[in-house]
C-alpha cells in the first residue's frame, strides 16, 4: 500500500509517527506499533568477548555489562569505552567511569544497536610473564627431577 518507506536512522517512535502519517492518507486514526527483533551489543575486553542480545530499547551500558556477566575483577571500571557507529564511518567513542558512585550516572547511557563496549583489562606483566614461561619451567623441572632420580638410582645400585 505504501511502497518502500525508509526508516533507517530513526528511533522507533519516529518511525511509528512517520508510518502513521503515511497511512493517514488511506485510513482514519491510524495506529502503528513497531518493535525491533535483532538488536545486540558487543562487550569486549577484560571479560573476553560476548555478543549480548538487547531485549528493549531502554537498556543502559550498566545493564549490558551485567548481561555479559558483570564487571570482571580484572577490568578497569574507570576506563570503559562505548564505541558507537562502527561500520558507518561516523564513529563516536565515549569514555565512561563506573568506578565511583558519583560517576555511575555515565553508565546509564542507553546502548544502541551494534554498539561496542570495551572494558580495559588491568595489565599484570609479572603474571603474564609467569604464564608464558610456566610451560618451559615445568618441562625443565621434570627433566631435572628425572635426572636426579636416575643418578640416585645408579648411586644406590653401586
Amino acid at each position: 500500500l505504501l511502497g518502500l518507506v525508509f526508516i533507517e536512522g530513526l528511533t522507533i517512535q519516529q518511525a511509528e509517527d512517520k508510518l502513521e502519517k503515511l497511512y493517514d492518507s488511506s485510513y482514519k486514526e491510524t495506529f502503528v506499533k513497531l518493535r525491533f527483533t535483532n538488536k545486540r551489543v558487543t562487550v569486549l575486553g577484560a571479560n573476553g568477548g560476548q555478543v549480548i542480545p538487547i531485549m528493549n530499547e531502554n537498556t543502559s551500558v550498566v545493564e549490558a555489562i551485567a548481561l555479559a556477566g558483570g564487571m570482571p575483577a580484572q577490568g578497569k571500571a574507570q576506563n570503559i569505552r562505548l564505541i558507537r557507529g562502527y561500520g558507518t564511518g561516523n564513529i563516536e567513542v565515549f569514555k565512561l567511569n563506573l568506578s565511583k558512585l558519583s560517576t555511575m550516572k555515565e553508565g546509564l547511557k542507553l546502548v544502541q544497536e551494534n554498539d561496542i563496549i570495551y572494558i580495559e583489562p588491568w595489565k599484570r606483566p609479572v603474571n603474564q610473564a609467569l604464564r608464558d614461561v610456566s610451560p618451559i619451567l615445568s618441562v625443565v623441572s621434570s627433566v631435572l627431577a628425572l635426572i636426579i632420580v636416575v643418578q640416585n638410582f645408579n648411586t644406590n645400585n653401586n
